[in-house]
């Protein structure tokens, strides 16, 4: 199953980001990529802190799974 990894500077409660990943994976279906099907997501919120933000970095690229990834 191909991965990709998000890595955003925001809350996970931050709505504008919350839609920018929804609209993001509804664009990703239209072109056949089903999470959970084919494609697996797995979604940082780092809330602009620089040092999670390099350690979510490091998970993603290590290819670290993490609770809390978006479905």
């Amino acid at each position: 199953m191909r991965r990709i990894g998000v890595l955003l500077p925001a809350a996970p409660d931050d709505a504008e980001f919350q839609s920018w990943v929804g609209a993001f994976l509804q664009g990703l279906a239209q072109s056949g990529w089903i999470t959970g099907r084919n494609i697996r997501v797995e979604t940082r919120w780092t809330k602009f802190d620089p040092e999670e933000t390099r350690k979510y970095a490091a998970e993603l690229v290590a290819g670290q799974s993490q609770q809390g990834s978006h479905r």
